[in-house]
């Protein structure tokens, strides 16, 4: 039986290449399991943070199932993949789609897909040590479920959030990668992002359970970043003006964003104590 857990262990046993020191935050999110609404909260989350005032760069690393340039009805001339590739270079890539606000997209269902992409992911962070220092936030959305390129891509993050909903099955799938992070020594901040939820209880209610999970098990502290409520949106993704963000449901989306954006600014001030790479814009 393929044992993937033993196989991501064996792979973090190799050498890995030190984290650069920027004045940035690198947010990768994540999620066990599919249909969590992680590319919602990656997406409404750095549009905030945009809309803020900070230089935002959304990178979609769900490399080859992207979904937002259909959503904005936006046809880059090239992604992510062509960096890969080689047939494009690192600044082609980035779509600045408003003020403050740039993407990187990615394909889907290209089949020349490069092959070995942890060592594409690799070339990929040295192109963001080397060419994005003026971004305040750098939010990484990537694939579902667990993969050496998905912890590739947080081994590099200064804090991951894992995007679950009060589903047990979600949170469950939301514990194994807590646990397969402290396994595997991945040491970075950790944030839970409940969303789905029919009131804040019910987000509270599931961080709960899974922050009492970490502690008994894997002997590690969790921050609750927030909950987000089941909106319609979740399956059609828009971008959102400033003056929008006062209309129902526009104005819920804001309030629970800018609750979470506040977390992310806390756990942020307590690893700037601790970690001289993870500096606060």
């Amino acid at each position: 039986m393929f044992d993937q857990a033993q196989k991501l262990r064996d792979y973090y046993n190799s050498p890995v290449s030190k984290k650069a020191n920027n004045n940035r935050q690198l947010i990768s999110i994540t999620s066990g399991k599919g249909g969590t609404g992680k590319t919602f909260a990656a997406f409404y989350l750095s549009q905030f943070l945009a809309k803020q005032g900070y230089k935002t760069l959304l990178v979609e690393f769900d490399f080859n199932l992207g979904s937002l340039s259909y959503h904005l009805n936006i046809n880059p001339d090239a992604t992510i993949c062509d960096l890969f590739s080689g047939s494009a270079l690192f600044d082609e890539t980035i779509v600045e789609v408003e003020n403050n606000y740039s993407i990187i997209f990615g394909d889907n269902g290209k089949l020349n897909f490069p092959e070995n992409k942890v060592a594409h992911i690799r070339n990929f962070f040295g192109y963001l040590n080397n060419k994005t220092n003026n971004y305040d936030y750098i939010i990484l959305d990537n694939g579902a479920g667990i993969s050496n390129e998905i912890f590739e891509t947080i081994k590099h993050s200064t804090m991951n959030l894992i995007v679950t909903t009060p589903d047990p099955v979600a949170v469950m799938d939301a514990y194994v990668i807590l646990k397969l992070m402290t396994k595997n020594s991945i040491d970075i901040h950790k944030g839970i992002i409940i969303n789905k939820c029919k009131n804040p209880e019910e987000g509270k209610t599931a961080f709960e359970n899974l922050s009492k999970a970490s502690k008994h098990f894997l002997k590690e502290d969790i921050n609750f970043v927030g909950s987000i409520s089941n909106f319609d949106l979740t399956n059609s993704l828009q971008l959102i003006s400033s003056s929008n963000f006062n209309d129902t449901p526009n104005r819920k989306l804001f309030s629970e964003f800018e609750l979470i954006s506040q977390a992310i600014s806390k756990i942020g001030q307590v690893a700037n104590n601790h970690q001289p790479n993870f500096i606060q814009p």
